[in-house]
């Protein structure tokens, strides 16, 4: 089926950051079985191979820029449930097929040229042309080398080239266009039953042979995380503010220096008509004076007039400042303004609601102020235990002796995993800046002497790694409860699949879904206008999927919507919607489709050309034992 294009987005630079997602698959149908290749290959690519160290990098970063987006540490468990890894080796041969095929072709681009378009690039430009130290922030801000930016650059313009060459300037027929509305606006009711794990039957108890069979097939799983002990000394600012060392004199001084910040201004609610000419305003302000009420000129203006309520403001809330000295002049709550000559036109200002100024007192805020100035001179005493921090450790100090000669926490953490977790399973508490600490310590080795991290509150942190406990298999004794419910739900979904699947026979063969659910005591649940690409409550997408592979009455199995469920579903209605004329933006649309289609089947192509091969083994070693 066509897919729709995700991004839109033009620029060299946000092309890479984003990924240059028409040549990405979710999954590629390869081989699993790895041999006759050298041990540090992920894939090989027809003759280009993808070694562990490029997918290790492309992994790190993508864990770096997800546990940037989320605010935690991402663990193999949850890299999985988000489909990072097939997310980076779908690109990673991508790439390569496509550089395969550039290969073939003779398709390059020359020194020349690629400097011309780095220097061209929009995000590069400063007042004068080229920005070096904008490339030098990209470069930072995403950890590349100058080199690495450059052959991102020259991919890129490579897969452009053959992206064009391939799809470029499709064009749909009115036809293919009405015929892809059609099967968006086709809609389905099923009816369906829900079978839940009871209804599997009993599963017997295994075997040691068939749960060591299972452990083998699943070896990964039951693999344990790399753990580091970790030695961590920390000049917080927080551990060296100290807010009773600041005087109510300095904190009363410090208070009348920053009044403003504690006086909530007097606010009024405001409403003005606003006139071009002052004769129109001198007007409405006579049939007020008259007795007409200012609610009933504000609805009725008049032609040169406009009527507008500015809410509840401050002073300093208006664009006006004449306006602003007329409403705050008004001594009472309904007065209304003479014609103010205003920076847009003459107005007339009335104030209907006053809402007086507010000032926190000293006392209320004391405590906050003397924590602010404590924070403010720790700051600067922390870059004073810097240097003797660093002048210790370029002395041989230990973290111990370093962190008792200046009143320093010092941390012993004996094991923690790239998740965060412990020996025992649980999470470490207390790991000050975990996420940057964990990447930065699975990045170093015992005894090297690492740079010191940056806390949130301005202070800083050292660290060093004391141990490296490798990951190791688990013996069957060590895991026998988790590996036995593993199994037990493995084999009750296997069941349940063998059981919807003779429900869908029984029905095919005649009898009733509603008679099959009494024999097992269920309900018959319903459906109704399903769509193909949208969400169904209750219903997995898989479900909403199958119910669009046959006419009405073809049934058919899924799973459900809740863990270790099956569904057994017929479909009972097809609505298909009249053809109708396309516009030109949903034409451009579908050819967008059609290109990203045509892309992906040519790289099928290349992929039965070329061949390719991945070593998942070595995959599911370098996420689970964090070797990247």
């Amino acid at each position: 089926m066509l897919s729709a294009l995700r991004s839109q987005t033009s620029g060299i630079i946000t092309r890479i950051l984003l990924g240059f997602l028409i040549l990405s698959f979710a999954i590629w149908g390869v081989s699993g079985i790895f041999t006759g290749f050298n041990a540090d290959t992920v894939a090989k690519v027809g003759p280009g191979e993808i070694d562990s160290n490029e997918f290790a990098v492309a992994y790190s970063d993508q864990v770096r820029q997800f546990s940037q987006q989320f605010g935690q540490v991402i663990t193999p468990e949850l890299s999985r449930t988000l489909g990072l890894s097939d997310r980076v080796l779908s690109q990673l041969i991508s790439d390569e097929l496509i550089s395969v095929q550039a290969e073939q072709f003779g398709v390059g681009i020359s020194i020349d040229k690629l400097r011309q378009m780095i220097q061209s690039i929009p995000q590069l430009q400063g007042a004068n042309g080229f920005d070096r130290n904008r490339l030098d922030t990209i470069l930072y801000q995403n950890q590349w080398t100058e080199a690495q930016f450059v052959d991102l650059i020259r991919q890129d313009e490579i897969r452009r080239q053959i992206q064009g060459g391939t799809v470029g300037g499709i064009k749909v027929p009115a036809v293919l266009s009405r015929a892809m509305q059609q099967l968006v606006g086709e809609t389905r009711s099923i009816s369906y039953l829900v079978l839940t794990p009871e209804l599997a039957g009993e599963i017997a108890a295994p075997t040691d042979a068939e749960l060591t069979a299972f452990m083998n097939d699943t070896r990964a799983r039951w693999r344990t995380p790399e753990y580091r002990g970790l030695t961590i000394l920390t000049a917080a600012v927080s551990d060296l503010a100290d807010p009773a060392a600041v005087t109510a004199e300095e904190a009363r001084a410090e208070y009348d220096r920053q009044t403003p910040r504690f006086v909530e201004p007097e606010k009024r609610q405001v409403a003005q008509i606003l006139y071009q000419d002052q004769a129109s305003a001198e007007a409405a302000l006579a049939r007020i004076t008259a007795g007409e009420s200012f609610d009933a000129v504000f609805a009725s203006p008049g032609p040169n007039g406009a009527a507008t309520s500015l809410g509840l403001v401050a002073r300093s809330g208006f664009l006006d400042p004449a306006i602003a000295d007329a409403a705050f002049a008004l001594g009472a709550v309904g007065e209304v303004s003479p014609v103010v000559d205003g920076r847009f036109g003459y107005a007339l200002v009335r104030v209907s609601e006053i809402v007086p100024e507010v000032v926190t007192p000293f006392e209320s805020v004391e405590a906050t102020i003397r924590g602010e100035i404590a924070a403010s001179r720790a700051r600067e005493t922390v870059l004073d235990f810097y240097e003797s921090i660093e002048d210790s450790r370029a002395g041989g100090q230990s973290f111990a002796e370093i962190g008792e000669a200046l009143d320093l926490p010092v941390t012993v953490v004996p094991a923690v995993s790239r998740a965060g977790n412990g020996a025992d399973g649980a999470p470490v508490t207390g790991l000050p800046e975990q996420t940057a600490l964990l990447t930065a310590a699975f990045e170093s080795d015992v005894g090297l002497e690492n740079d010191p991290l940056s806390t949130s509150d301005g202070g800083y942190l050292w660290y060093e790694v004391t141990e490296v406990v490798p990951t190791r298999d688990q013996t069957l004794d060590e895991v026998r409860e988790a590996v036995t419910t593993a199994w037990r739900e493995q084999k009750t979904s296997e069941a349940l699949v063998d059981r919807a699947s003779s429900i869908a026979a029984r029905i095919n063969a005649g009898e009733t879904m509603e008679a099959i659910a009494a024999e097992l005591g269920i309900t018959v649940s319903t459906a109704t206008s399903l769509n193909r690409y949208g969400q169904a409550t209750g219903l997995s997408n898989a479900a909403r999927d199958n119910a669009f592979t046959g006419e009405a009455g073809h049934v058919a199995i899924a799973p459900g919507s809740a863990t270790g469920t099956q569904l057994v579903l017929r479909v009972d209605a097809v609505t298909v919607p009249p053809p109708a004329t396309p516009t030109e933006e949903e034409m451009a649309s579908i050819g967008d489709e059609v290109a990203t289609d045509i892309m992906q089947q040519y790289l099928a192509y290349l992929q039965t050309q070329y061949g390719v091969t991945v070593n998942q083994t070595l995959i599911d070693t370098i996420i689970s034992t964090g070797l990247y």
